[in-house]
């Protein structure tokens, strides 16, 4: 296999197997950002029908030494359009939302195995969501005069709001929303046009412990853990 830019990966594989393959876009000024993707083969001989073909990672923050919320969507060979039931093994029973799936995961247990069942059908796949967590990426972080800027004033967290400056993204529309490390939504505020700077307010009155906040525009995305003491 070989990748011919800009956007093109090509020839014939040789072995069967999933890679995880990460693509970074540096800038002249040498500022760069990074994705992460599986890529996976399937033997010449595969079955045709419903199939776990690899999983895409949305995000990875590192909630303390030993534990990551991962935020992920599984993709899918042979759907009929039927409703496809979804589960982690030991993380996250049967469920027919579309996902993104979140976790609190912790490092000791490197790989998951996911279940998805279409009608009579059933797939596997095992998922190497730490190995996707330590590619390089820019998750969260925000550099003046790079697109989305996010800044929360004042974290710890004191008070029942959180305070939130966006920047950067003058007359897009976007999204604020916190999330457990359950991968519960305790709320979300939207904005038609943002300003520049754009003040948000999102209540957290009687949280207390470790939440995230995501903040996202129709092209860009932000994730930052915030602590309520």
């Amino acid at each position: 296999m070989n990748f011919s830019p800009p956007a093109q990966i090509g020839g014939v594989p040789s072995v069967s197997g999933v890679s995880i393959v990460t693509v970074t876009a540096t800038d002249p000024g040498g500022l760069f950002v990074s994705t992460t993707f599986s890529l996976s083969v399937l033997p010449a001989n595969a079955s045709s029908g419903f199939a776990i073909t690899g999983v895409q990672t949305i995000s990875c923050v590192t909630v303390s030494g030993g534990r990551r919320w991962v935020s992920f969507i599984p993709q899918y060979s042979g759907t009929d359009g039927s409703p496809v039931s979804f589960s982690v093994v030991n993380e996250l029973l049967p469920t027919t939302a579309s996902g993104p799936y979140s976790l609190t995961l912790y490092t000791d247990n490197p790989t998951l195995r996911l279940r998805a069942q279409q009608g009579g059908s059933q797939a596997s796949y095992d998922y190497n969501w730490l190995g996707a967590c330590s590619a390089p990426a820019r998750q969260g972080i925000a550099e003046p005069g790079t697109g989305l800027q996010v800044r929360v004033l004042g974290n710890p967290v004191r008070g029942s709001h959180v305070e939130v400056e966006v920047r950067g993204v003058t007359g897009q529309s976007l999204s604020a929303q916190l999330i457990d490390l359950q991968g519960h939504r305790l709320g979300v505020e939207r904005i038609e046009r943002a300003g520049n700077p754009e003040r948000l307010s999102l209540p957290i009155d009687g949280w207390v412990g470790v939440l995230l906040l995501e903040i996202r525009t129709a092209t860009e995305r932000q994730v930052i853990r915030l602590v309520q003491p």
